[in-house]
């Protein structure tokens, strides 16, 4: 089984953007971390990162919407020509604007 160093190469890199602490050190365990930025938000990525794919998983409900809005602005902006975005996660709350 390949490790996530050797799928995306020497040259390429994962950030993972992740506001619990839990489930960030549960990552850690779990992956080769060579090449993989770890940070708590998107207010943490230097602005010239740039994203070819993303995925984004059981995200809502982890932010305020204006945190929400600036991370959908964010990660949006970032996006190269034809990058794939993987989004699952549950219906919003009733409460959230749930609009990007």
């Amino acid at each position: 089984m390949q490790n996530n160093y050797d799928r995306i190469g020497c040259s390429g890199s994962v950030v993972y953007v992740e506001p619990s602490v839990r489930m960030t050190a549960l990552a850690k365990q779990r992956i080769d971390r060579r090449n993989v930025d770890f940070v708590k938000s998107m207010a943490q990525v230097p602005p010239t990162t740039v994203f070819d794919v993303v995925v984004t998983q059981y995200l809502l409900d982890m932010f305020e919407d204006e945190e929400l809005d600036f991370f959908f602005w964010e990660v949006g902006r970032r996006v190269l020509p034809g990058a794939k975005w993987l989004m699952v996660d549950f219906y919003p709350k009733a409460h959230k604007k749930a609009v990007w």
